[in-house]
């Protein structure tokens, strides 16, 4: 399929929607973002085209007025790319933004779209800057005689003047305030790494990327202290091999978590109870050999798997039911696709 000329804005009964693809960047593989675009009829992926040339932007983020697209590239001395989004849905003007970090691996909107949140796993930093390159704040846990750090993950609290972020060299859960740590949380589990917040912003998930599970974390508004509540296994019991868990995502409804399996090369879905409970998961077995990204298309319909190993973004369609991923058959070759961004 070949994607239409002209804007592209989601509304439902349109066939087909725009997202662009983040890769490893290598002098004979990938060279940077690429744009693709989903059927909502078929799960069919159009031929990537590449839509910026950038070095290893292994993540996106899309700012709230959906004015700018950026990256991070995951590299020594770390940076993101910022770049203004046209109407056409086209990536220009490229700005590159210093980060402090090294190898950095996240990075986040904030609410007012003048600034992002960026965590770099080389260094261990988290950092705030602004749309125009300037430090907001960072801070860094690197201490004499412990581990080193590694930062994964910084998210805002939604409606609140908190930041959550996730330690995995240090096993913390950590909440910010003002650009300083006010609480830290250690995993149980241990190496924390990407999470998602619930729809009250009252609790997060947590996915331990070596305990190979997801831990439910009550937060309190008021102190941003936290408390474990849940911890389930993304895993068949019967499973034996290596494993480490990657993304989590969850469902625009809230009914549905995914959590990515690499190793076991699959999708754990957990079923999510008004109470914020997780049952138990179904796995989803997938082609995409080490599932490092995902995406969930706007509508709710089918979930994107970038398979890193094996060079495949492959499509799902989720069950409206029970919300379980089933391959539509649909794929496409791209060298090392790590994370992927729907516009809307």
């Amino acid at each position: 399929m070949i994607a239409p000329a002209g804007p592209i804005h989601v509304t439902w009964q349109k066939l087909a929607i725009p997202f662009f693809i983040a890769t490893y960047t290598a002098p004979n593989g990938s060279q940077g973002i690429y744009k693709s675009t989903l059927d909502l009829e078929t799960g069919a992926l159009s031929q990537p085209i590449l839509a910026a040339a950038t070095p290893n932007p292994s993540y996106l983020a899309i700012s709230p007025d959906r004015r700018w697209i950026a990256c991070v590239n995951e590299q020594n001395p770390g940076q993101m790319t910022l770049f203004s989004l046209s109407p056409e849905d086209e990536l220009h003007d490229p700005r590159v933004l210093p980060l402090q970090g090294k190898g950095p691996c996240f990075l986040q909107f904030l609410p007012d779209s003048q600034s992002l949140l960026a965590a770099s796993y080389g260094s261990g930093d988290f950092e705030c800057v602004s749309l125009a390159g300037k430090p907001l704040w960072g801070w860094n846990n690197v201490q004499a005689g412990q581990s080193p750090p590694h930062a994964h993950c910084l998210q805002p609290l939604p409606n609140s003047p908190f930041a959550v972020g996730t330690d995995l060299g240090r096993d913390l859960v950590l909440t910010f305030r003002d650009g300083r740590p006010v609480q830290a949380h250690v995993l149980a589990a241990g190496s924390p790494r990407h999470f998602a917040f619930d729809p009250t912003g009252k609790r997060l998930y947590v996915g331990s990327e070596h305990g190979n599970s997801v831990t439910t974390l009550e937060i309190d508004r008021e102190s941003a202290a936290m408390t474990e509540t849940q911890t389930l296994s993304t895993l068949p019991m019967d499973f034996q091999g290596n494993n480490t868990t990657a993304e989590v995502l969850l469902h625009p409804s809230g009914k549905w978590l995914y959590v990515s399996n690499r190793g076991h090369d699959s999708i754990a879905c957990f079923s999510r109870l008004p109470n914020g409970v997780l049952a138990k998961p179904s796995i989803a077995t997938i082609a995409a050999k080490t599932p490092r990204g995902m995406a969930i298309d706007p509508s709710g319909r089918y979930l994107l798997v970038a398979g890193q190993e094996n060079g495949i973004v492959t499509s799902l369609k989720i069950d409206g039911s029970t919300g379980l991923p089933s391959p539509t058959g649909f794929e496409i070759k791209l060298s090392k696709p790590v994370h992927m961004l729907f516009l809307d």
